[in-house]
């Protein structure tokens, strides 16, 4: 899933494009640690994202790909 994060105001927006939800995670909690004004994520589909959401979203692309590394470590074909 591709995600879009925007943050600032007026005449100096930054838009940022991500394609994964770690990725876009990462961006989200850099922006917010150097205290960006107006932090917002939308998906692909334009919807808007929280942090919270964001953060699950990450941590089950994690799970994933950890679960398809075991499956690849354990010599099973799918």
């Amino acid at each position: 899933m591709r995600f879009v994060i925007t943050s600032g105001t007026g005449i100096r927006e930054i838009v940022d494009q991500r394609a994964d939800a770690k990725a876009a995670y990462q961006r989200v909690m850099d922006l917010v640690s150097t205290k960006r004004p107006n932090v917002r994520i939308f998906d692909e589909d334009g919807q808007t994202v929280s942090v919270d959401k964001l953060r699950r979203l990450e941590g089950e692309e994690s799970a994933r790909a950890a679960a398809k590394a075991e499956v690849r470590g354990s010599g099973v074909r799918r």
